[in-house]
């Protein structure tokens, strides 16, 4: 099963629906461009999809240059390290695929 398939099955993507675009009004419509990368050096993943919400079409803005960036949230490597030696115990975590389990109501995803 392909890449897309999986995300289209799970609900990460869904299909579009060109005549529900036609209703809508000139440039309101947004979807974010994506791409494959292969690397085919790989053993696990060998073919990811990237999405660039920084692309820019002709005259218009990128999602990126619309949204509103708030503080960094991801900490510094120097503060992780730093906490390590707080107590006796580390724990870490790897959340799969986590940035793809977010939820958009179906009247707001065209936007």
């Amino acid at each position: 099963m392909t890449l897309i398939r999986e995300q289209l099955n799970s609900g990460v993507v869904e299909m579009i629906d060109e005549s529900h675009e036609e209703e809508c009004l000139p440039g309101t419509v947004h979807y974010i461009p994506h791409k494959e990368v292969v690397k085919e050096d790989r053993t696990t993943t060998k073919l990811r999809v990237v999405y660039d919400a920084s692309a820019r079409s002709r005259s218009e803005p990128s999602l990126n240059d619309c949204l509103l960036s708030g503080p960094a949230l991801a900490p510094l490597i120097f503060d992780v390290l730093l906490g390590f030696r707080l107590h006796k115990v580390a724990l870490i975590g790897d959340l799969e695929k986590a940035f793809l389990n977010i939820d958009i109501k179906p009247g707001e995803r065209n936007f």
